[in-house]
């Protein structure tokens, strides 16, 4: 992997890059890091960085011209010129997606990431759009800048596994997975979905279908966890033409009742990825609550009940 950190202070990273296990994946030549100075891009004999926010309002934020160049130098550098879209691009801030272990697994797999470290009070909003970038909170507290964050993003993609030209690893004390990247990237394959202790039958748990839930939501909301994450693709809701729907042990089974009303949670904007909670109500059925927001600004927890398929999870029926 190439990680690219563009940034007001380069000189917060050289002790970060030569510790651990970032340093290990770098001496084994499996992630390249570049540290860009954006004060390098600037057009001014000062170096000026920060300017007003553009449409007004109180304090500085970083400037859009910097950026732009400092982002091109990294684009040029990956092989990519102005027709290409570069590394993924991740900008640090207080309001930005939440960073997880689900999603470190998921960047983990990129092959070039770039990292815009905020500062001032930010960064000139019009960059993420023209950027294609996505923002990210590593926790909900005040940092005086994004390089902290920088590292934390940077330390959590580095442990997970390793990866080679043909090969991704994970590995813990006690498991090692390796799968074929070509095989993975092409679809043809789904790398070892679930991995069990000895003596253990491997298969999905809670975690599987709070995250089932979270796709569903990520879709709504028009934020899929990957562009090609769609129902008629993979199918989360689980098939009407199934009349063994039966969450309470009723003993009188019917279809499953999202599948006769999929639109039921149309106008959803938003959810609150980590307030996600599961309980198990009876075999192979799971109720998963998260608050959801509606159109009209209106914020109540629903209840999914999900029940397991061969492949994981799907959803039946959902609270009003």
């Amino acid at each position: 992997m190439r990680f690219s950190i563009l940034t007001l202070n380069p000189g917060f990273f050289p002790g970060a890059l030569d510790e651990g296990m970032v340093r290990v994946a770098r001496q084994k030549g499996l992630l390249h890091v570049a540290v860009v100075a954006i004060r390098d891009f600037t057009d001014d004999r000062y170096g000026t960085t920060d300017d007003y926010p553009y449409g007004g309002g109180a304090g500085m934020v970083m400037k859009v011209e910097p950026i732009l160049r400092a982002w091109e130098s990294v684009r040029r550098d990956s092989g990519g010129g102005s027709g290409t879209a570069g590394p993924r691009v991740l900008v640090t801030s207080p309001q930005g997606r939440v960073f997880t272990q689900a999603w470190a697994r998921e960047l983990a797999l990129e092959r070039e990431i770039a990292v815009l470290c905020g500062r001032y009070k930010g960064i000139d909003e019009r960059v993420i759009p023209l950027l294609n970038a996505e923002e990210i909170s590593v926790g909900d507290y005040v940092l005086s800048g994004g390089e902290p964050a920088a590292i934390v993003i940077l330390d959590a993609l580095a442990r997970p596994g390793t990866a080679t030209q043909s090969t991704v690893t994970w590995k813990n004390a006690g498991t090692t997975v390796t799968f074929d990247r070509t095989a993975v990237e092409s679809g043809t394959r789904t790398p070892c979905p679930w991995v069990a202790t000895a003596g253990a039958d491997p298969g999905p748990n809670e975690a599987d279908a709070r995250h089932t839930v979270r796709r569903y939501l990520s879709r709504l909301v028009g934020t899929p966890l990957d562009p090609s994450d769609k129902e008629a693709t993979y199918p989360l809701i689980c098939k009407a033409s199934a009349v063994d729907w039966d969450p309470t042990g009723t003993g009188s089974p019917t279809q499953p009742p999202l599948a006769n009303n999929p639109g039921k949670l149309t106008g959803t904007t938003k959810f609150a990825d980590q307030e996600i909670r599961s309980d198990q109500l009876r075999a192979d059925y799971l109720a998963v609550q998260v608050p959801v927001t509606n159109s009209a600004g209106v914020t109540q927890t629903r209840t999914f009940t999900l029940t397991e398929v061969p492949d994981g999870y799907c959803i039946g029926d959902v609270s009003s």
